[in-house]
């Protein structure tokens, strides 16, 4: 079988989905020929932790290197003390003094950690390609060095528009952003990116598209029993910590119907809490906190139709990796994004739901409509999405890159 190491910062048993696009090519790679080798972090500071991810990546083989960035420095500080693990660089005030710092990203302090060990395993392991993804950036970086090095073909891979979402602080800091970009994209024998306006945003020319996905093994299989209920129930999954989500017109909404209910499965900012507790919402509103990732999906698969939202600091070129996975539930979606977004190009492109403004009137009578059942989800759409055909895809990017006798070993 042929051998792949892939970098990335970002792991199990963080709970996020931004972990999901490394960790589910490492789980369906070996059924395409391809033994992965994740290059990761040691326990940092999580922002969620999620057990069962943890469970299941423990069995692909990986290694997990020092660092001094600020998320494994908290760990190993806020652990000593017996304090429970939080993120120093969550505070503002600490982030942007970190990210003035940090050279290219705050996880810049791995690369040096990440290189050596990685430079070993290559030769211990007789890797033959090199697969790094982002952000951070510094994922990218060390795959691209460790490929100037032994030589090996190296695949790049960009999660979401970073250049727009996580903007410099300095224009020296831009200057070697883009130094590290630059030399990243001359040295990878191919380029990956979760979307068409990733590759437009970053200027990819040539990249393959292969979206994120939903992995079917996480998917629930829900009873009759569980459907039977009355009214109808839209839900959401994931944080929303700040006004710069679109959550208040959602809610406002929602207290003027009747029949109409909320499930939210993960963190919310405190004034959100206090808008649920109004006596219009709180008998329509039901909130469960974060939870497993699976178990997540259980809860939010019972509902009618799902919610997406962006927030407002991010491009209008990025996509929640949840809007895929709300695809292998094949409910219909209920978009709120303002103006032109990329979420509401798959919307309309695979038929997924309705997109709207972020505006009351507006999500009242996207919700009337949704209630009277009329959208369906395409299966071709849902096909599309596996995580199983999106690896197959990657696979064969791989294959395509080694020499003919090493492809087919």
């Amino acid at each position: 079988m042929k051998k792949v190491l892939i970098v990335s910062y970002y792991s199990p048993p963080l709970g996020t989905g931004g972990v999901n696009r490394a960790f589910k090519f490492a789980k369906y790679l070996p059924r395409f020929g391809w033994e992965p080798y994740v290059l990761t972090v040691k326990k940092v500071a999580y922002f969620q932790y999620d057990p069962e991810k943890e469970k299941e990546f423990s069995r692909i083989k990986h290694l997990r290197t020092e660092s001094l960035d600020v998320a494994r420095i908290s760990y190993l500080l806020l652990r000593k003390n017996g304090r429970k693990t939080a993120d120093l660089g969550t505070s503002p005030a600490i982030a942007r003094l970190v990210r003035f710092f940090t050279p290219i990203d705050p996880k810049s302090p791995w690369i040096p950690f990440a290189y050596a060990s990685g430079l070993r395993l290559i030769r211990r392991e007789n890797i033959q390609l090199i697969f790094a993804t982002s952000p951070p950036l510094s994922s990218n970086v060390v795959g691209m060095l460790l490929a100037r090095r032994t030589g090996l073909p190296y695949v790049a891979d960009f999660r979401d528009p970073f250049l727009d979402v996580y903007p410099p602080p300095t224009f020296l800091h831009r200057t070697l952003l883009d130094t590290a970009f630059r030399k990243i994209k001359a040295r990878a024998d191919a380029i990956t990116a979760v979307t068409p306006a990733v590759v437009d945003a970053l200027g990819l020319e040539e990249a393959h598209v292969i979206e994120n996905g939903y992995d079917p093994d996480d998917m629930p299989v829900l009873s009759g029993k569980e459907g039977e209920k009355k009214g109808f129930t839209l839900a959401y999954a994931g944080s929303l910590l700040g006004r710069e989500f679109s959550l208040l017109p959602l809610l406002e909404a929602i207290s003027e119907m009747e029949g109409v209910s909320l499930l939210i499965v993960g963190k919310i900012g405190e004034e959100y809490r206090k808008f649920i507790e109004d006596p219009r919402l709180s008998s329509k509103v039901e909130f469960r906190g974060y939870l497993p990732h699976r178990e997540a999906l259980r809860l939010i698969g019972q509902a009618d139709a799902l919610w997406v939202t962006q927030e407002k600091k991010w491009s209008r070129n990025a996509v929640p990796s949840k809007l895929f996975e709300y695809v292998g539930l094949a409910k219909p979606i209920l978009a709120t994004v303002e103006g032109e977004s990329e979420i509401a190009n798959y919307i309309e492109k695979f038929r997924l739901g309705i997109t709207v403004p972020p505006e009351k009137e507006a999500i009242k009578r996207a919700l009337t409509e949704l209630k009277r059942g009329e959208h369906k989800i395409d299966t071709s759409a849902v096909e599309h999405f596996n995580r199983r055909k999106q690896t197959e895809r990657l696979a064969s990017i791989f294959d395509g890159l080694l020499p003919p006798q090493a492809s087919r070993s």
